[in-house]
């Protein structure tokens, strides 16, 4: 009767070291458990809302990794990406999907803001060069640049004016020390006029022939 009981024993204890091994072998990660993975994988992300609508989607699209927002009547409105040359750009599109603003870094590191029309043509532009310079360009409805102020590198602030065909004509600035000046200038880009306040306030005015010669000049 005794080696009856320790033979139920033994079985009862390996019967219980085998189902300890198939627990331990099938249960999922603790953090599984409690409803949080610790990595999500995949190519794409969906939201939806109640009715089935795509609201947000985050992926790649030719090389670019996309955060996109869409609108209740289901069309893009924002959009945030890395493009494949390293550049982050936000967009922001109207009811119409034009994209109407966008902020970018470009690859040079330099920060860049450019507003556009409903036909999608840039209309005004701000950012720093390469050098860090701040610009302001302002566009007409073909897109070409109409005026454009900036700072110097010695913090001295210009104007230009452009013509029709992109040229600039009309340069207003402060010098260093402080001086106004006004520059003028033919289609070809050569200065003819200038006139303008010396450091000590007096007047000046030059002008000169399209070889940068001087025909006059007062004082």
């Amino acid at each position: 009767m005794k080696g009856l009981f320790w033979r139920i024993w033994a079985v009862l204890l390996l019967l219980s070291i085998l189902w300890l091994g198939w627990a331990m072998k099938t249960s999922p990660p603790a953090s599984a458990q409690n409803g949080v993975a610790d990595e999500i994988r995949a190519k794409k992300f969906v939201v939806v809302d109640d009715q089935g609508n795509t609201r947000a989607s985050l992926g790649t699209v030719d090389g670019s990794s996309v955060l996109g927002l869409w609108d209740s009547n289901g069309k893009v409105r924002a959009s945030l990406m890395v493009l494949p040359g390293g550049s982050p750009t936000f967009l922001l599109s109207d009811s119409e999907t034009k994209v109407r603003a966008v902020i970018r870094l470009e690859a040079d590191g330099s920060p860049a803001l450019k507003l556009s029309d409903s036909g999608g043509n840039p209309r005004a532009a701000m950012g720093l060069l390469a050098d860090g310079f701040p610009a302001f360009t302002l566009f007409d409805a073909q897109g070409k640049a109409g005026a454009q102020m900036g700072l110097l590198a010695d913090g001295s602030p210009g104007l230009t004016l452009f013509d029709r065909h992109g040229k600039g004509r009309a340069l207003i600035e402060l010098s260093s020390d402080g001086s106004p000046g006004l520059t003028l200038f033919d289609a070809y880009g050569n200065g003819r006029a200038q006139m303008g306040l010396d450091a000590h306030g007096s007047p000046r005015f030059v002008l000169a022939d399209s070889e940068g010669r001087v025909l006059f000049s007062e004082p």
